[in-house]
C-alpha cells in the first residue's frame, strides 16, 4: 500500500471516530448523529372527490383520529388535496390520514386537433358559457376550399365561413383571437376558473387543424386552489363541529 493510499485510511479513522469541538461554549461535532424513533404512521388512502375527502373529516371513522379543529388541509394543486395531523411523538412527524386526486379528462392544450375531435373535446370539456358557444359556431362553420388559405397576421386569423341558411354562400370571417373560456381544470364541485386562451387555425394535407393555447401565465392555478380552499371551508360549521386549518 503507498503512503498516499495510507494518507487516505487515517483521514478515514478519524472522521469516522469523530472530533468534539468547544468553542465560545458550544460544542461542534465531525459526526451528524440523530436519535432513532419509531412512530408508526398511517398510509393515506386516497379518493377522487372533495366531497369524499369532507365525508371522512366529518365521520371521524377512524379509531381515535384527530379532531377536525386540529386537522391541516393543504390544497397542494387544483388536482390534489391533502389532510394532515398536527405535530406529535419524539419525531415530531404528522399523519397523513387521506388524499383527494382528480383525474378527470382535461382538454388537450397546445395539440393540434382535427375539426370534429376540437367540436367534441371543446363541448365535453369546457363549462358552457356565451363565449365557447361563440368559438364553436365559427369553427362549425369554417369551409376550407382547396385555393383557400387561412389568412394569418401574426394576431388575427381569417377563413372562409358559411353564411345563408343552407351555407351555399361564403365569406371571409376574422377568427376569435382569444377568447375567455373555463375548461374543467380541477375539482368538478368547485367554480372552474375562467383564463384567456389563444385560438389558431392550420392547413395541414388539406385540413383544417385547430389548437388552444393557454394565455394567462399560470394565475388559474391560484383561483382554482382558492376555489378548493373555501370550498372545503364552507362545508364545516365552526360552532358545531370545528373547521380544519384550511392552506392553499
Amino acid at each position: 500500500m503507498g503512503q498516499g493510499a495510507g494518507y487516505v485510511k487515517e483521514m478515514e479513522r478519524l472522521a469516522n471516530q469523530g472530533v468534539v469541538l468547544d468553542v465560545d461554549g458550544k460544542k461542534f461535532s465531525s459526526l451528524s448523529m440523530k436519535p432513532v424513533f419509531y412512530e408508526p404512521r398511517p398510509t393515506p388512502f386516497q379518493v377522487r372527490t372533495l366531497s369524499a375527502l369532507t365525508k371522512y373529516l366529518k365521520s371521524a371513522v377512524d379509531d381515535g383520529a384527530t379532531p377536525i379543529g386540529g386537522m391541516i388541509v393543504q390544497v397542494v394543486s387544483p388536482e390534489t388535496v391533502t389532510v394532515y395531523s398536527p405535530l406529535y411523538g419524539e419525531d415530531r412527524g404528522r399523519d397523513n390520514f387521506i388524499v383527494a386526486k382528480t383525474d378527470d379528462a382535461r382538454f388537450p392544450f397546445g395539440k393540434w386537433l382535427p375539426m370534429e375531435g376540437f367540436i367534441i373535446a371543446v363541448n365535453s370539456l369546457f363549462v358552457q358559457t356565451t363565449a365557447r358557444d361563440e368559438l364553436l359556431r365559427y369553427v362549425a362553420s369554417i369551409k376550407m376550399e382547396k385555393e383557400k388559405k387561412i389568412e394569418d397576421n401574426g394576431v388575427s386569423q381569417t377563413a372562409s365561413v358559411r353564411v345563408g341558411m343552407r351555407g351555399g354562400l361564403t365569406e371571409d370571417k376574422v377568427a376569435p383571437a382569444k377568447s375567455t373560456l373555463k375548461p374543467f381544470r380541477t375539482f368538478i364541485e368547485v367554480d372552474q376558473p375562467a383564463s384567456e386562451f389563444v385560438f389558431r387555425m392550420r392547413m395541414e394535407d388539406d385540413e383544417v387543424e385547430l389548437s388552444l393555447h393557454e394565455a394567462d401565465g399560470g394565475v388559474w392555478k391560484r383561483d382554482a386552489m382558492v376555489n378548493v380552499g373555501k370550498w372545503i371551508e364552507d362545508q364545516f360549521d365552526p360552532k358545531v363541529e370545528g373547521c380544519p386549518l384550511v392552506l392553499y
